[in-house]
C-alpha cells in the first residue's frame, strides 16, 4: 500500500486517519476519517520548483490545501461527512 494511503493510528486519541481521501473509507467499519491531499498539484508544483532551482532560483515555501473528512473512526472530532 502506498505511503500516502496508509492508516495512521493516533495514540491517546482513539482514532484512525487514512491519508489519500479514498471513497471506500466511508464503507469500512467504522467509517474511516480521511485526509485528501492534492497529489497531482503537488507533483506539478514540485516539478516547477525543481526546474526553478536548476535555473538558479531559490524556491519559495508552498502550502497546498488539504481536506479532512471526519467520520466515525475519529469519535472525538465533529463529523463532516
Amino acid at each position: 500500500m502506498p505511503h500516502s494511503e496508509s492508516m495512521v493510528p493516533v495514540r491517546g486519541f482513539g482514532l484512525s486517519v487514512r491519508a489519500g481521501g479514498l471513497s471506500s473509507a466511508r464503507h469500512t467499519s467504522p467509517p474511516l476519517t480521511t485526509v485528501h491531499q492534492p497529489v497531482r498539484a503537488l507533483g506539478q508544483e514540485m516539478a516547477r520548483m525543481l526546474v526553478s532551482a536548476i535555473e538558479g532560483h531559490r524556491p519559495s515555501p508552498l502550502i497546498l490545501p488539504t481536506r479532512l473528512t471526519v467520520r466515525e473512526s475519529a469519535p472525538d472530532l465533529p463529523a463532516s461527512a
